[in-house]
């Protein structure tokens, strides 16, 4: 992890981040903490709508059963809240990763530094993982952040472990579509078409799964499919540990296409 962290590339990145916050704190913080709103918005939509119900149980007269009463709903309603949260956590750090590691070959080689920095000292490998945590960096300090946060609510709303998978699944999906994302900027000559590339191989994956189970009534094609694996928490841990165990075994295999890329420097 040392070395990741003062890889090259990566603490390129890491500095012209921290300059551009230098410049405007308040509008990094709002552009960078996507994910966070994603959960806080949902649960504070919930808290006002429990609010009036609870503040009538405590004034003007204390009714400890009326409270009671109103912090369960107000638990049962958190867990769907979560519930939202999550499915919007995944479908935006999806969106995140894909369009932070699609540019990150073709910017170099619309910049003319692509071939600078391969007369580097850096193995091909330091270079295929700079660019890959220069890619994922933001989306995963929002979920550093957002994790803590998330088995918290779990835990208050009596499902500690089964928020435990959901951070799981989230972090495996993040890995798999940010390798997707930097293969395709690997195979593509421009940004634009590296962009489209991820994003109708995320859209394969994400739509068309589902429409040719429903077209084949085939469910097990919904087996590596992290929307379907979240839903289907409720019955069991086993569809997110599928998924969980596809992602990173897929974005193994893309990683090592991308180190072969590399190795060979194919300019496209």
């Amino acid at each position: 992890m040392q070395a990741l962290w003062n890889n090259p590339i990566f603490f390129k990145y890491r500095l012209l981040e921290s300059r551009e916050y230098q410049r405007s704190k308040s509008s990094f913080w709002v552009r960078q903490m996507s994910l966070v709103w994603c959960v806080l918005v949902p649960l504070a939509f919930v808290a006002m709508l429990a609010l009036p119900e609870i503040l009538d149980a405590v004034s003007p007269v204390y009714d400890q059963d009326r409270l009671y009463n109103a912090l369960t709903s107000l638990t049962h309603q958190w867990l769907g809240a979560l519930t939202i949260s999550h499915f919007l956590v995944l479908l935006v750090a999806i969106g995140l990763s894909l369009h932070g590691t699609s540019s990150q070959v073709t910017g170099e080689r619309e910049k003319k530094t692509f071939e600078s920095l391969q007369s580097t000292m850096m193995s091909a490998s330091e270079i295929v993982n700079g660019r890959l945590a220069s890619g994922l960096w933001p989306v995963l300090r929002e979920l550093l952040i957002v994790s803590p946060l998330a088995l918290l609510l779990g835990a208050v709303a009596g499902f500690g472990i089964k928020a435990m998978l959901c951070i799981a699944l989230l972090f495996s999906t993040v890995a798999f579509y940010g390798t997707v994302g930097l293969w395709s900027s690997y195979c593509c000559k421009s940004t634009q078409n590296a962009h489209r590339m991820a994003a109708g191989v995320a859209g394969s994956l994400l739509i068309l799964t589902p429409l040719a189970a429903a077209l084949s009534s085939n469910q097990s094609l919904l087996l590596l499919h992290p929307v379907y694996a979240s839903g289907a928490l409720a019955q069991g841990a086993m569809p997110v540990l599928l998924v969980t165990a596809f992602h990173f075994c897929a974005a193994s295999l893309l990683w090592l296409d991308a180190l072969r890329r590399e190795r060979s420097a194919v300019r496209i």
